[in-house]
């Protein structure tokens, strides 16, 4: 849990649908950017078909905005699992929880393979097209210096999680660090 966000939050106005069945409202909520990346970070964590589901329209309509990589990174820094981990997870199957938890939440039907395509797509857009400026800020993160100030975002370091992240970034014994370094470098090398 990331404990405030990355960016601003908006003033926006529900979706015609909530409209239509409440009336018209306006409320403030955590920016696309924030909103999206903690979706993708579970979605690559959990793979839950719910997650997928949502990252399935982020990349079918709004696309992976540079805002969006930022706040990813962020989010998943502050993640209590290895940054390996998260950016290239061991696929889980995922039908039973599909048949079992999602099927008819929609109100279009959805397949699936679409949400195991949507699955593989999103591995790709954020972790197969990462810039090098992405990937050093990673590994400088994992080794204790990160570079805040190149990301654009350099109040995200006082954020709890990410804090309390790096706090704890040399409580492993000397040979577990040098395996997390080694396993990130592995991951995120082209």
């Amino acid at each position: 849990m990331l404990r405030g966000t990355v960016y601003a939050p908006v003033i926006t106005a529900v979706v015609p649908i909530v409209e239509d069945m409440f009336g018209y409202a306006e409320m403030q909520v955590v920016s696309s950017a924030d909103l999206y990346a903690g979706k993708i970070v579970a979605a690559l964590d959990r793979q839950h078909p719910r997650d997928l589901f949502d990252v399935r329209d982020l990349l079918a309509k709004d696309g992976i905005s540079d805002e969006l990589r930022r706040a990813f990174l962020v989010y998943v820094v502050s993640h209590n699992r290895p940054i390996a981990e998260i950016l290239v997870p061991g696929r889980k199957p995922l039908t039973e929880e599909f048949e079992r938890g999602f099927v008819g939440m929609t109100t279009k039907p959805v397949e699936l393979t679409d949400l195991e395509a949507a699955r593989e797509a999103i591995i790709t857009a954020m972790v197969g097209e990462m810039s090098e400026e992405h990937r050093r800020f990673l590994l400088g993160f994992r080794r204790g210096n990160p570079d805040w100030d190149s990301m654009g975002i350099p109040e995200a370091r006082n954020l709890p999680a990410v804090r309390w992240k790096q706090q704890n970034l040399d409580k492993p014994a000397p040979d577990r660090r040098k395996a997390l370094i080694d396993r990130l470098e592995y991951v995120l090398s082209p």
